[in-house]
């Protein structure tokens, strides 16, 4: 916990890891989409949150799909609409 000021850590490498997406895009209507996160396709990733359980929630257009500690994506939602 802290007092909400801000702490710099000097002494940390900057690091950005890839955990989700296989820089392909899926198709809008993804029966099939889910399994191992890095394999998966993504049409248009816009949102992320965070679980308590270390779950991450992507925002991907149409879906919301979760990435679990495991490595596994799965979709938690689907919105459809009626033109």
């Amino acid at each position: 916990m802290g007092n909400g000021g801000r702490r710099f850590i000097a002494n940390a490498v900057p690091m950005l890891e890839l955990f989700v997406g296989s820089n392909k895009r899926r198709p809008l209507e993804c029966q099939n989409c889910n399994g191992l996160a890095t394999d998966a396709s993504l049409f248009r990733p816009s949102a992320l949150a965070h679980g308590l359980d270390g779950s991450v929630f992507v925002g991907d257009h149409n879906l919301i799909r979760r990435v679990g500690p495991d490595g596994q994506i799965s979709t938690v939602l689907s919105l459809r609409w009626v033109v």
